[in-house]
């Protein structure tokens, strides 16, 4: 079961609140040639696979919704999709709080930036016929 919030022109959800699937092997970019904006430029080399990468995330506005971005390369995000069970890891709380300060309890959101390292895989969904690219979120440490 997956709960996606989605904006009414399309851009979707942000996080997602999934069953956490069995463990798979996936092909590991390397992280010190993988930047946030090389895969926002470039979904399509990087889908299925899983990417280690710095990132910047900011609210989407919705309940509990965030988007990596960067301003290296404005107007590109990457929507994120977390396991249930990362509600109880002490630095997923501490990335979510810093935009949503009393998540998961209330959905009130500040403009604050939070950033992190995080492992995931790279899948990309249609949604109201748009292709949108998501990080199935894996591992998250706070820097």
């Amino acid at each position: 079961m997956t709960l996606r919030i989605l904006f009414p022109i399309g851009i979707a959800i942000i996080l997602s609140l999934v069953f956490d699937l069995p463990a798979q092997a996936y092909e590991i970019m390397d992280s010190d040639n993988t930047t946030f904006c090389v895969v926002a430029k470039n979904p399509e080399l990087y889908e299925g696979k899983v990417v280690v990468m710095k990132v910047q995330a900011k609210e989407a506005g919705v309940e509990y919704g965030i988007i990596l971005v960067s301003a290296e390369c404005p107007g590109r995000g990457i929507f994120v999709e977390a396991g249930s069970k990362f509600l109880e890891n002490k630095d997923f709380m501490t990335f979510m709080r810093k935009m949503y300060p009393r998540f998961p309890d209330d959905d009130e959101y500040t403009d604050e930036v939070a950033e992190a390292r995080v492992k995931g895989k790279i899948v990309r969904l249609e949604n109201h016929d748009l292709l949108m690219t998501y990080l199935q979120l894996q591992e998250i440490e706070v820097e």
